[in-house]
């Protein structure tokens, strides 16, 4: 569950740059999108990640925050807090009292780091701009996305940026085993100050330390 939550919410944050099928329309509002997140002195969020499945008809929404500035991140989803300050990682499990720190590849950032796990987005799609939609009473482009890989697990997602902002407010990923993931974003604030001390956890001394380093 975490590493699609990740994977969806890397979305919102998307720069498909040489993708083999391309309209022109959504190349340019993905880039325009991403070069507005890239400039701005950080973001924070609230968000739910809905999970659906169609085949038993069951839907679970967990509400989550996450801080993000350049390839710094912090993210909190149904009680385990993700921290990344450029070069080291914590994992705390709130309820075991319990992080593991380590040092993550470029491969293990993929899985976690919704920033730069944009680099494997950057080819393979082809991308299609929907007619002008509404979500949430405001204006918005409609963006499709069909994998060209027949492996994907999810062979279609869907994004919604704000006309007047271009910001990111909801992506669904429908997956060919019947469960969609959506992230729907709840709150938004760009130009935040954040600081460095917001990317890194201080463990407290009845912690469990787990440490991979």
């Amino acid at each position: 569950m975490k590493k699609s939550f990740v994977f969806i919410l890397s979305l919102f944050f998307v720069q498909m740059i040489s993708a083999q099928v391309v309209d022109a329309d959504a190349m340019s509002i993905l880039n325009k999108t991403s070069e507005k997140i890239k400039k701005t002195t950080g973001i924070k969020g609230s968000f739910d990640l809905i999970i659906n499945n169609a085949q038993t008809e069951q839907k679970q929404t967990l509400p989550g925050t996450f801080l993000l500035k350049a390839d710094k991140f912090k993210m909190s989803l149904n009680n385990v807090d993700t921290y990344f300050d450029g070069k080291t990682q914590w994992v705390y499990m709130k309820d075991n009292k319990e992080v593991t720190i380590s040092t993550p590849t470029v491969d293990e950032l993929k899985e976690v780091n919704p920033l730069l796990l944009l680099s494997s987005y950057k080819t393979g799609y082809q991308i299609k701009k929907e007619n002008d939609t509404t979500y949430g009473g405001k204006a918005v482009y409609d963006l499709k996305l069909y994998p060209q890989d027949k492996n994907a697990p999810y062979f279609q997602i869907r994004i919604l940026i704000e006309k007047a902002t271009l910001n990111p407010l909801f992506v669904e990923a429908r997956s060919r085993n019947g469960i969609n993931t959506s992230v729907k974003m709840k709150q938004y604030l760009e130009n935040q100050n954040l600081q460095s001390a917001s990317f890194v956890f201080t463990p407290k001394t009845d912690d469990e330390i787990i440490d991979l380093r």
